[in-house]
């Protein structure tokens, strides 16, 4: 029996239409995002995204690091002219600015701009204010247990704010 090339397997699977128009992936989905899968390598069978195979078989391997990402936003788009690669920052970011970021989302996002988290008081469920966390690392005479009773917090928590493990940016 002979193998039938991926190039020429993949591109049957394809509804090619306009050169500026969304190219549907005809076959299977690789999950319920949409996206197309289809098997490579001879001895793994490994199912790999369809629009990352297009890209390689257009412009050849994808670089470490680097994401093939939709200009379109169609999952199941395949069309070259669509693709363009990315980090994964730039893959969150294109989703933020287009307005497509789902709650699902929002703790990938978090990691990703943790520069930008609220913390401190201005966190929405902090129990204490700066001035407690002052309070606490300078009476060092009450225990943490007591400062924990007082404040509602534990007295592991009383021991990582006089580490500076945790209220880093209050001095």
């Amino acid at each position: 029996m002979r193998k039938v090339p991926l190039e020429t397997r993949f591109w049957q699977k394809v509804q090619k239409l306009g050169p500026k128009e969304c190219w549907p992936w005809l076959a299977s989905k690789k999950d319920a995002k949409g996206y197309g899968g289809i098997r490579i390598g001879a001895p793994s069978k490994k199912v790999e995204r369809a629009h990352r195979v297009s890209w390689m078989l257009a412009h050849g391997p994808v670089p470490p690091g680097l994401q093939v990402l939709h200009k379109c936003d169609n999952p199941g788009c395949v069309n070259p002219e669509h693709l363009f690669l990315g980090t994964n920052a730039a893959n969150v970011a294109d989703r933020v600015a287009k307005g497509r970021t789902a709650k699902a989302h929002l703790a990938e996002l978090m990691r990703a701009k943790a520069h930008l988290r609220p913390r401190g008081e201005s966190h929405g469920r902090s129990p204490l204010a700066e001035a407690d966390v002052r309070a606490i690392r300078t009476q060092t005479a009450i225990s943490g247990a007591e400062w924990g009773r007082r404040l509602g917090i534990s007295g592991r928590a009383v021991s990582s704010i006089r580490r500076r493990i945790t209220w880093r940016h209050v001095e």
